[in-house]
């Protein structure tokens, strides 16, 4: 019967890897020996039968996960202070799930670095230390990652700050809005929206807002007076007319439109079911 060999030279990490894959395919039988020098705890994998390559995948992802929990977090840390002179505690906090975001799905945030370079996606270096001899060893794994993977992941570190210092200007724009609008006086009781890709517009009665309205509503209050380059042709109507009551009649509260307009308006937006919506769309 065909297995695989792994040793772990901690014991907790070794249950970590064992219960993750474990707990995923019941059927895994997974044995523990320990060495006789005390230098570790060595793992038997019996991988027959079953597919081949759903167990690899397994695999990969237990010890992306060992890795994640007892070891990324202090990279990440080292290299922020290191290498990018980050010194505050709650920015590096801030900062740490952006950058776990970019290190699992790195071709989502850097495609064009993966034309020569697909070996320094995660999983696909994992996945070439654990296959490429009869047993795996994580500790000497760690140390080639320190030496080949490490300083991609300076790199990444780089793309995810970028990636934080957006969000952050993004939630600074949302906070400014949002203080303007309880600052303005309300111009209408209610608007009622029907959301479907965009935004279509309703007064308290049902009636449609017609093109030449919404335009006119855009040119009133276009997002650049708020410190924004770009304009939003959605939102600029709201300002305008800062209701005093938003309804959102959607299929999707998760769209990032809608969602939008909650951080802005908070307590004044209900979210509805599409299919409730009152009106003909």
């Amino acid at each position: 019967m065909r297995r695989i060999e792994l040793w772990f030279e901690n014991l907790q990490e070794a249950h970590a890897f064992s219960n993750f894959v474990c707990e995923r395919d019941s059927s895994l039988k997974v044995r523990y020996e320990k060495a006789f020098d005390d230098t570790g705890y060595h793992l038997l994998i019996d991988l027959s039968p079953r597919p081949a390559e759903n167990l690899k995948e397994l695999l990969v992802r237990g010890i992306v996960h060992v890795m994640e929990s007892y070891y990324f977090d202090n990279w990440y840390k080292t290299i922020l202070k290191e290498n990018y002179y980050f010194t505050n505690e709650q920015e590096i906090e801030q900062i740490l799930p952006f950058i776990r975001s970019v290190v699992k799905e790195p071709k989502q945030y850097v495609p064009e670095k993966f034309q020569h370079r697909q070996s320094c996606d995660l999983y696909s270096f994992v996945q070439s230390g654990l296959y490429s001899g009869r047993s795996f060893h994580f500790n000497l794994f760690l140390k080639k990652a320190k030496q080949d993977y490490y300083e991609w992941l300076i790199e990444l570190i780089g793309y995810a700050i970028d990636e934080w210092k957006r969000e952050s200007e993004y939630q600074e724009f949302i906070h400014h809005l949002r203080n303007e609008v309880n600052r303005k006086n309300i111009k209408c009781d209610a608007l009622i929206i029907y959301s479907d890709h965009s935004f279509q517009y309703y007064n308290s009665d049902g009636v449609p807002y017609t093109r030449r309205e919404i335009k006119q509503l855009q040119n009133k209050e276009p997002l650049y007076l708020y410190g924004q380059q770009t304009t939003d042709p959605n939102l600029s109507p709201l300002l305008a007319l800062n209701p005093r009551c938003i309804q959102i009649y959607t299929h999707k509260p998760e769209d990032p439109l809608v969602q939008k307009v909650v951080s802005v308006f908070q307590e004044r937006v209900e979210i509805l079911p599409a299919e409730k919506f009152p009106y003909t769309s």
